[in-house]
């Protein structure tokens, strides 16, 4: 779907669940710029659900009635990244907030990495985290059943560092790179290190 069929159109549905390869799934609150998130455990019967919220942005937490539910919520490939955008709400005359999370060893811990606002009417409409490792999984053969094989690679090579591509509504594609380095616009993202560096392509 083309960046030009999002316009004009109510962002609410889009990307506001997912479903992680460690089993965890992600849900935006139907009212409030918070995600939810529930750890279904195959090994427990008894308490097979853990329910837990993600940190929102500093910004948001600080001015809910500002910011609508998350909206293309994307986790990298490994499982490793995870980006929300929020977008503004009614009565807010800024834009919305972008951020990406980062989760540790434990599935049900997120820590915020980065987060930064973008112009008001140039909303996220799509992302995507590219590179990464290539998944495993079961394919069906009509000669041998089931085997694994390997998925395709998600873009081009990003030499091992996580990459986030973004769809604006104004028709921007930005790339977003995980360094250790403070962002090429100083004073653009919240987080000084580590930062995701940014580049924009019209």
């Amino acid at each position: 779907m083309g960046a030009e069929q999002y316009t004009g159109t109510e962002p609410e549905d889009i990307g506001s669940i997912l479903w992680t390869r460690s089993n965890v799934l992600l849900t935006s609150h139907p009212n409030l710029p918070q995600i939810h998130a529930q750890f279904i455990s195959r090994q427990s019967k008894s308490f097979p659900l853990k329910k837990f919220d993600l940190p929102s942005p500093p910004v948001v937490a600080t001015s809910a009635a500002f910011y609508k539910p998350p909206i293309c919520i994307a986790v990298s490939s490994d499982d490793s990244h995870m980006f929300a955008f929020f977008p503004p709400s009614p009565l807010s005359v800024e834009g919305g907030v972008a951020c990406v999370w980062s989760r540790g060893r434990d599935v049900a811990t997120y820590t915020i990495e980065d987060s930064w606002k973008l112009e008001r009417g140039n909303e996220v409409v799509a992302s995507r985290w590219i590179g990464g490792e290539r998944i495993w999984s079961a394919a069906p053969d009509l000669s041998e059943g089931r085997k694994l094989v390997r998925t395709p690679v998600k873009g081009p090579k990003t030499a091992g560092v996580p990459a986030l591509i973004l769809i604006t509504k104004m028709m921007e594609a930005q790339l977003h790179l995980k360094t250790s380095y403070p962002p090429l616009i100083q004073g653009q993202h919240q987080n000084p290190s580590p930062a995701l560096s940014t580049f924009e392509y019209p």
